[in-house]
């Protein structure tokens, strides 16, 4: 049976405001440093977190789906919210070979809230999104290295697009 292995990319997008390590011009999005993205997933009973460089992910089998999604790292009254908007093979053979392109898939989920004046928990419907790869082919004899860059759009609290950044990682499939 196919894994689902989820992996939390959590961006410290006022950092990176503050430190001006965005482009306003969305066709030339900045490098950014993997300081600030960290890209984590758990496995059964370890949180593991390479910044945003690289992750391994072990015991990959074909068919198995990754599913990326993107959070703030900020803090919660931040002004400032991030978005990924894509994920490019640097490599598109090798990437290819192994895994389907990254698509992002639409999803809505029941949040708990505390109501105003009340104290009572109501749930409120949020749309979000993650991005989706499928494993093609699992590594036979050794670990396989898929560089590639990821692509997000900073936002301000009034919607609106204020900088464009990408940052390089590296995912590593064990078998």
């Amino acid at each position: 049976m196919a894994d689902v292995i989820d992996i939390l990319v959590a961006i410290d997008e006022k950092v990176i405001v503050r430190e001006n390590q965005y482009n306003k011009n969305p066709s030339k999005p900045e490098l950014v440093d993997s300081k600030y993205v960290h890209v984590m997933t758990y496995d059964e009973s370890l949180i593991t977190d390479n910044h945003g460089e690289q992750l391994t992910l072990l015991s990959i089998a074909r068919g198995d789906q990754i599913r990326w999604r993107g959070i703030s790292l900020s803090p919660v009254d931040s002004p400032y919210s991030a978005i990924l908007t894509s994920f490019l093979p640097d490599n598109v053979a090798d990437y290819d070979e192994y895994l389907s392109r990254a698509t992002r898939k639409p999803l809505s989920k029941n949040v708990p809230v505390v109501q105003a004046g009340t104290g009572n928990i109501g749930f409120q419907v949020v749309p979000n999104d993650y991005w989706l790869s499928e494993v093609k082919k699992s590594p036979v004899t050794q670990p396989v290295t898929l560089p590639s860059t990821g692509y997000f759009t900073i936002y301000d609290q009034t919607s609106q697009p204020i900088g464009y950044c990408k940052w390089h990682h590296t995912l590593v499939l064990v078998s």
